[in-house]
């Protein structure tokens, strides 16, 4: 179950507005030093968030988030790209067999694919401007 949604795309500078992302590569591992990076894209433009070091990840379709979904409408929160998830069952879960460490829940909704993030660290995210036509 989830308390409160909470939108974070003004509070990170995420750009609002337009079309959704598609989220295009979920990275992990020993060669991105254990952070969790994600491309996004859309119209030409591309996005990297990166969560420092996560607790736990998962990628779904968003199919498997229509009670989410539910509930940030039943809450009034409009559509973006990234979610802080507040009273979260998923983080208690974690804290249970992690300890009390300071977990947060994270949702990064793309046009199909989704990416929930449980961490300690808020991600850092990176805007490219689209390459320049030749004119």
């Amino acid at each position: 179950m989830i308390e409160q949604f909470y939108l974070i795309d003004d509070e990170l500078t995420w750009p609002l507005g337009g079309p959704m992302w598609e989220v295009v590569e979920v990275t992990f591992g020993h060669s991105t030093g254990w952070d969790l990076r994600l491309r996004l894209e859309r119209e030409g433009q591309i996005a990297q968030i990166v969560f420092p070091r996560p607790t736990s990840f998962r990628v779904h379709d968003e199919r498997q988030l229509v009670s989410y979904w539910t509930t940030r409408a039943d809450q009034g929160v409009q559509i973006g790209t990234l979610y802080l998830l507040k009273g979260s069952d998923v983080v208690q879960d974690f804290i249970q067999v992690e300890g009390n460490l300071p977990l947060q829940h994270f949702l990064v909704a793309g046009i199909d694919t989704c990416v929930e993030v449980i961490g300690t660290y808020s991600p850092q995210i990176t805007l490219q401007k689209p390459p320049q036509a030749a004119t």
